[in-house]
């Protein structure tokens, strides 16, 4: 790959926002200990780091960098720009010196047999040096010297300077800095005037940290076991010299870099293990082996049904122009068990199928600048009764808001909301730059995820389709079809966005007595969590910092997706799967209704045994808060009031009824559906 072909206008577009952010931050830190009357950037790209400084007030900045860099993206006026091949020397290149030299994650991209002539025509403009490079494993574009920095720390002492690490701590833990900044981030000040310029910082020779979020992006990775020896073996050869002053032997200063023995992209190609794909043996006590059972039994002929439905459905629309798109979270494992039906009949689906990580609270936020009116109450919804200042920490949790207490304390309403969003100020101003960046990393998610097809299919357990009235609003130019297990008008209102929703298994407004399946509505956790897998709810949309592309913040593995060892309910499901070969409509049919028979029974006058084999987990409330909610309240006083308080406030109230009054409980919960489908 050239460097002009990996330096377009789509990476720096995604690149510029997190880099000047980045920028500010640790030149304030930097700018604290030492503060400088000139600045010149050695792989400036597009000069948001010089931008910063001159927001700092320091005017006298130059910036080198390739040819590649588009004139009309630099943040920095076009006179202050000198291109430059920083692989050959540029020493000389201009005959003056700068109080300061920056070349942050710059260093990766040069050569080894360049590295050294990088370095010395780097410090002949200046004795301090705020430096960065990419380690190893690191990855990137165009990486070709990913390395330790103990590996640069002995090229700078080749030629007088040393490491100050007076940044790294400072910025380790703040997310506006991005996490190879924090990570890599290193000043080098020649010894000559270290003492006069960084008094109080006495040598140390400096250590290479890896950061966790590189580590979380490494281990998705494959790569070779086999590289692992000789990576902590130059490693610590690397550390023993750079502490003792040894000179190593050029024989000894092998490079570690990825492409030393494999590329970069050699490595991303190599075969991950192959995920789980059998639920695994598991010791099960006599609840979990009640509730396998239970999903084996009830649950999995009716998912069942709900998979040979969804085929036919899908058979309605066009393959060339269609795609299928399961939604995180539950729809991953409807996609998960649709492949199963799919290979357990011999079957295949011409439509091409995707993950979709999203979420109510991921889509409002990238819709909101273009339908602020729907976005923004669908937020707001889910916020009644607090205050602002709590809402945004919530949704916006990467931008620290310095908001007034007068604004910060307001109830929660969308008014308010519009007037923080609409106000001319520089909260005002970090709110919309949020959302802004949402709405275009979600545009060009979504048209990556279409591949120019027309009808986009979401699968996913459903219920109200807020998710995809939002999409229909904001994407006009795609159809949007919702297949759900459930479309469930809990307020009665058919909303516009319904004629484009279908319950596939179940469709309704509430509990009728007729319609067994119904029943799911006063108890829909029994469906919606044996389907979710155990991972984190998709919160926003990031650039991906190896490609650019934008994608969730988080996604889900297959191993996640399929059953783990606390699934009990998930893994019978998957079992009833397993062990059944059906394609005869009717007879699939006929066992769901016989399931949910069951299942009606058992949601509306559950005995205290039925209720604890169908207690499902904690449910996390979404939308950026951490707690969890019980369906089943345990623990407490026994005394009538507090039973009665536990009812009414539990997730599945039969089910409460069954614990607290459990002799009483058939009684009990025939008296109170009666009272609620009395209601209208």
């Amino acid at each position: 790959m050239t460097t002009q072909a990996a330096y377009n206008e789509d990476f720096y577009a995604h690149q510029m926002d997190a880099s000047r952010t980045s920028a500010r931050v640790v030149l304030r830190t930097l700018f604290e200990l030492y503060r400088p009357e000139s600045v010149i950037d050695v792989g400036c790209g597009t000069g948001s780091w010089l931008a910063e400084c001159q927001a700092a007030g320091v005017d006298d900045v130059i910036g080198f960098d390739g040819a590649h860099v588009m004139p009309h993206l630099l943040q920095i006026p076009r006179e202050r720009f000198l291109p430059t091949d920083l692989s050959h020397s540029f020493e000389g290149k201009l005959p003056r010196r700068f109080d300061l030299a920056i070349s942050v994650e710059v260093a990766e991209h040069i050569s080894q047999s360049g590295a050294e002539q990088f370095i010395r025509s780097l410090t002949s403009y200046a004795d301090v040096v705020l430096f960065s490079a990419a380690m190893p494993y690191q990855g990137g574009t165009h990486h070709v010297n990913e390395n330790w920095v103990e590996y640069w720390a002995l090229q700078f002492q080749k030629l007088g300077y040393s490491a100050v690490d007076c940044i790294r701590d400072k910025v380790w833990h703040d997310p506006k800095v991005e996490w190879w900044y924090r990570q890599n981030v290193i000043v080098f000040v020649k010894d000559t005037v270290r003492g006069e310029l960084f008094p109080g910082f006495p040598f140390a020779p400096p250590r290479s940290l890896v950061h966790p979020e590189m580590f979380l992006h490494a281990i998705q990775r494959g790569k070779r076991e086999d590289l692992a020896f000789r990576d902590v073996d130059y490693h610590r050869r690397l550390g023993e010299a750079v502490s003792s002053g040894r000179v190593l032997r050029e024989e000894e200063l092998v490079a570690y870099s990825l492409l030393h023995e494999v590329s970069f992209e050699k490595a991303r190609e190599v075969e991950p293990p192959p995920p789980i794909d059998r639920p695994r043996a598991i010791r099960r006590d006599d609840l979990g082996q009640a509730r396998w059972e239970y999903g084996r039994a009830v649950l999995g002929p009716i998912l069942h049904h709900f998979c040979d439905r969804l085929r036919l459905y899908f058979a309605a629309y066009p393959a060339d122009d269609s795609v299928v798109l399961y939604v995180a979270r539950g729809g991953l494992r409807l996609g998960y068990l649709y492949r199963r039906f799919l290979e357990q009949n011999g079957l295949e689906e011409p439509i091409e199928q995707k993950a979709f990580g999203t979420s109510r609270l991921a889509t409002a936020k990238g819709c909101l600048t273009r339908d602020f009116e729907l976005a923004g109450r669908v937020i707001t919804r889910e916020f009644a009764g607090q205050t602002m200042r709590s809402m945004l920490a919530a949704v916006m949790p990467e931008v620290a808001l310095d908001l007034p207490d007068a604004t910060a304390t307001l109830p929660v309403t969308l008014e308010h909301f519009q007037a923080i969003f609409s106000s001319q100020t520089t909260w005002g101003a970090a709110v919309r730059e949020y959302f802004e960046r949402q709405a275009r990393h979600l545009d060009a998610y979504i048209e990556g995820l279409s591949g120019g097809r027309k009808n986009l299919l979401l699968v996913d357990t459903g219920w109200a389709g807020n998710t995809q009235a939002m999409l229909m609003r904001v994407y006009p130019q795609f159809n949007w079809f919702g297949l759900y297990f459930a479309r469930w008008d809990y307020r009665g209102e058919n909303p516009p966005h319904f004629s484009h929703v279908v319950g596939v298994s179940v469709e309704g407004t509430r509990y009728e007595k007729a319609r067994p399946a119904t029943a799911i509505f006063y108890y829909h956790h029994i469906i919606e969590d044996p389907l979710e897998p155990a991972c984190a709810s998709v919160e926003c949309y990031v650039a991906d910092p190896l490609t650019g592309e934008a994608r969730p913040n988080v996604e889900a593995s297959a191993e996640s997706v399929a059953p783990g060892d606390e699934d009990d309910l998930f893994a019978g499901i998957v079992a009833y799967f397993d062990q059944t070969s059906q394609k005869d409509h009717i007879a699939i049919a006929n066992r769901a209704r016989e399931a949910y028979e069951r299942l009606a029974a058992d949601i509306l006058h559950p005995s205290r045994r039925t209720a604890e084999i169908l207690e499902v987990r904690h449910r996390s409330a979404d939308f950026g808060k951490s707690e969890h909610n019980p369906v089943l309240l345990h623990g407490g006083s026994a005394s009538l009031r507090a039973r009665m308080h536990r009812v009414r406030t539990a997730l599945w109230k039969q089910g409460q009824l069954a614990l607290e009054f459990p002799r009483l409980s058939p009684a009990a919960t025939r008296l109170f559906n009666r009272v609620k489908d009395a209601k209208p």
